[in-house]
Protein backbone atom coordinates (compact mmCIF):
# COMPACT_ATOMS: atom_id res chain seq x y z
CA UNK A 1 0.00 0.00 0.00
CA UNK A 2 2.60 2.85 0.81
CA UNK A 3 4.26 2.11 -2.27
CA UNK A 4 1.18 2.69 -4.56
CA UNK A 5 1.26 5.91 -2.59
CA UNK A 6 4.47 6.91 -3.09
CA UNK A 7 3.92 6.08 -6.85
CA UNK A 8 1.19 8.44 -6.88
CA UNK A 9 2.82 11.00 -4.74
CA UNK A 10 6.07 10.80 -7.77
CA UNK A 11 3.71 11.25 -10.02
CA UNK A 12 2.00 14.30 -8.76
CA UNK A 13 5.45 15.92 -8.27
CA UNK A 14 6.52 15.64 -11.16
CA UNK A 15 3.51 17.72 -12.39
CA UNK A 16 4.82 20.42 -10.43
CA UNK A 17 7.87 20.27 -12.27
CA UNK A 18 6.71 21.35 -15.31
CA UNK A 19 5.23 24.63 -13.84
CA UNK A 20 7.34 27.60 -14.73
CA UNK A 21 7.23 28.93 -10.74
CA UNK A 22 8.19 32.59 -12.38
CA UNK A 23 5.92 32.89 -14.57
CA UNK A 24 2.84 31.71 -11.92
CA UNK A 25 4.56 34.22 -9.56
CA UNK A 26 4.50 37.31 -11.97
CA UNK A 27 0.90 36.16 -13.32
CA UNK A 28 -1.30 34.96 -10.03
CA UNK A 29 0.81 35.97 -6.98
CA UNK A 30 -1.86 34.16 -4.62
CA UNK A 31 -1.94 30.91 -7.46
CA UNK A 32 1.92 30.77 -6.79
CA UNK A 33 1.44 30.48 -3.55
CA UNK A 34 -1.08 27.65 -3.61
CA UNK A 35 0.79 25.68 -5.72
CA UNK A 36 3.77 26.15 -3.63
CA UNK A 37 2.32 24.94 -0.55
CA UNK A 38 0.42 21.60 -2.43
CA UNK A 39 3.73 21.30 -3.36
CA UNK A 40 5.45 21.26 -0.25
CA UNK A 41 2.79 19.35 1.19
CA UNK A 42 3.08 16.20 -1.31
CA UNK A 43 6.82 16.36 -0.84
CA UNK A 44 6.39 16.26 3.15
CA UNK A 45 4.04 13.07 2.60
CA UNK A 46 6.26 11.50 0.46
CA UNK A 47 8.87 12.07 2.91
CA UNK A 48 6.79 10.61 5.67
CA UNK A 49 5.39 7.70 2.98
CA UNK A 50 9.11 6.75 2.42
CA UNK A 51 10.11 6.99 6.75
CA UNK A 52 7.25 4.55 7.08
CA UNK A 53 8.27 2.44 4.81
CA UNK A 54 11.88 2.16 6.19
CA UNK A 55 10.76 1.77 9.40
CA UNK A 56 8.32 -1.22 8.43
CA UNK A 57 11.22 -2.75 6.73
CA UNK A 58 13.71 -2.27 9.33
CA UNK A 59 10.94 -3.67 11.74
CA UNK A 60 10.10 -7.09 9.71
CA UNK A 61 14.14 -7.54 9.33
CA UNK A 62 13.84 -7.22 13.54
CA UNK A 63 11.94 -9.56 13.76
CA UNK A 64 13.23 -11.92 10.95
CA UNK A 65 16.64 -12.18 13.32
CA UNK A 66 14.77 -12.72 16.33
CA UNK A 67 12.98 -16.05 14.51
CA UNK A 68 16.52 -17.33 13.04
CA UNK A 69 18.18 -16.79 16.42
CA UNK A 70 15.13 -18.46 18.01
CA UNK A 71 15.80 -21.49 15.38
CA UNK A 72 19.36 -21.33 15.70
CA UNK A 73 18.86 -21.98 19.60
CA UNK A 74 15.81 -24.93 18.80
CA UNK A 75 18.20 -26.55 16.41
CA UNK A 76 21.51 -26.55 19.36
CA UNK A 77 19.03 -28.36 21.23
CA UNK A 78 18.01 -30.84 18.93
CA UNK A 79 21.82 -30.81 17.86
CA UNK A 80 22.43 -31.71 21.38
CA UNK A 81 19.97 -34.49 21.98
CA UNK A 82 20.38 -36.14 18.99
CA UNK A 83 24.15 -36.21 19.27
CA UNK A 84 25.52 -36.33 22.87
CA UNK A 85 28.58 -35.87 22.47
CA UNK A 86 28.21 -31.95 21.28
CA UNK A 87 27.50 -31.55 24.89
CA UNK A 88 30.96 -30.15 25.24
CA UNK A 89 31.44 -27.49 23.48
CA UNK A 90 34.79 -28.05 22.53
CA UNK A 91 33.90 -31.52 20.84
CA UNK A 92 31.37 -29.96 19.04
CA UNK A 93 33.04 -27.15 18.11
CA UNK A 94 36.38 -28.87 16.64
CA UNK A 95 33.72 -31.64 14.77
CA UNK A 96 31.69 -28.39 13.34
CA UNK A 97 34.94 -27.00 11.68
CA UNK A 98 35.59 -30.74 10.56
CA UNK A 99 32.38 -30.74 8.69
CA UNK A 100 33.15 -27.44 7.26
CA UNK A 101 36.11 -28.32 5.65
CA UNK A 102 34.50 -31.10 4.18
CA UNK A 103 31.66 -29.29 3.16
CA UNK A 104 33.92 -27.08 1.33
CA UNK A 105 35.86 -30.22 -0.05
CA UNK A 106 32.53 -31.17 -1.85
CA UNK A 107 32.15 -28.00 -3.71
CA UNK A 108 30.19 -25.72 -0.83
CA UNK A 109 31.67 -22.10 -0.75
CA UNK A 110 32.65 -20.78 2.25
CA UNK A 111 29.33 -18.45 2.01
CA UNK A 112 26.70 -21.10 1.62
CA UNK A 113 27.88 -22.88 4.99
CA UNK A 114 27.21 -20.08 6.84
CA UNK A 115 23.80 -19.40 5.35
CA UNK A 116 22.84 -22.83 6.81
CA UNK A 117 20.62 -22.58 9.77
CA UNK A 118 18.57 -26.01 9.74
CA UNK A 119 20.02 -28.01 12.43
CA UNK A 120 18.26 -30.97 10.27
CA UNK A 121 21.42 -30.05 7.42
CA UNK A 122 23.82 -29.47 9.60
CA UNK A 123 23.18 -33.15 11.38
CA UNK A 124 23.11 -34.38 7.50
CA UNK A 125 26.25 -32.83 6.84
CA UNK A 126 28.11 -34.84 9.60
CA UNK A 127 26.47 -38.08 8.94
CA UNK A 128 28.23 -37.40 5.47
CA UNK A 129 31.30 -36.33 7.05
CA UNK A 130 31.59 -39.68 9.40
CA UNK A 131 30.49 -42.08 6.69
CA UNK A 132 33.16 -40.13 4.25
CA UNK A 133 35.96 -40.26 7.33
CA UNK A 134 35.22 -44.38 7.73
CA UNK A 135 35.63 -45.39 4.26
CA UNK A 136 38.89 -43.68 4.03
CA UNK A 137 39.63 -45.10 6.97
CA UNK A 138 38.64 -48.57 6.05
CA UNK A 139 40.78 -47.96 2.26
CA UNK A 140 44.04 -47.03 4.38
CA UNK A 141 44.05 -50.52 6.96
CA UNK A 142 45.95 -53.00 5.21
CA UNK A 143 44.08 -56.34 4.41
CA UNK A 144 44.62 -59.22 6.55
CA UNK A 145 45.80 -62.41 4.95
CA UNK A 146 43.38 -65.16 5.00
CA UNK A 147 44.06 -66.99 8.45
CA UNK A 148 45.91 -70.32 8.24
CA UNK A 149 43.59 -73.68 8.03
CA UNK A 150 43.72 -75.44 10.91
CA UNK A 151 43.64 -79.17 11.18
CA UNK A 152 41.27 -81.06 12.94
CA UNK A 153 42.45 -82.60 16.26
CA UNK A 154 42.62 -86.45 15.82
CA UNK A 155 44.30 -86.14 11.58
CA UNK A 156 47.34 -86.57 10.95
CA UNK A 157 48.53 -84.91 7.63
CA UNK A 158 49.50 -87.67 5.08
CA UNK A 159 52.17 -86.81 2.63
CA UNK A 160 51.33 -88.48 -0.89
CA UNK A 161 55.23 -89.05 -1.62
CA UNK A 162 54.98 -92.45 -3.16
CA UNK A 163 56.97 -94.73 -0.82
CA UNK A 164 59.48 -97.62 -1.73
CA UNK A 165 56.37 -99.96 -0.08
CA UNK A 166 53.96 -98.40 -2.63
CA UNK A 167 56.18 -99.05 -5.80
CA UNK A 168 56.93 -102.34 -4.68
CA UNK A 169 53.39 -103.27 -4.33
CA UNK A 170 52.58 -101.23 -7.90
CA UNK A 171 55.12 -103.34 -9.34
CA UNK A 172 53.71 -106.40 -7.97
CA UNK A 173 50.24 -105.98 -9.65
CA UNK A 174 51.68 -105.61 -12.89
CA UNK A 175 54.40 -108.45 -13.05
CA UNK A 176 52.86 -111.16 -10.35
CA UNK A 177 56.36 -112.18 -10.45
CA UNK A 178 57.46 -113.83 -7.24
CA UNK A 179 60.64 -111.64 -7.21
CA UNK A 180 58.11 -108.38 -7.00
CA UNK A 181 56.12 -109.90 -3.90
CA UNK A 182 59.49 -110.94 -2.34
CA UNK A 183 60.24 -107.55 -2.37
CA UNK A 184 57.02 -106.41 -0.55
CA UNK A 185 57.79 -108.13 2.11
CA UNK A 186 60.72 -106.65 2.33
CA UNK A 187 59.69 -103.28 2.64
CA UNK A 188 57.02 -103.92 5.33
CA UNK A 189 59.66 -105.81 7.34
Amino acid sequence: MIPKLQTQLKTGLGDYEKVDWEQLYADDPIGYVRQRDKWNEQKEQLAAAESEQQRLKQESAQKYNEQVQNYMAYGEQQLQKDIPEWKNAEVAQAEKLKIRQYAIDQGFTAEEINQVYDWRLLKIMRDAYKHSSTKKAAKKKPKQKAAARVARPGTVKQTKSTTPLKKAKTRLKKTGSVKDAARVFEQLI
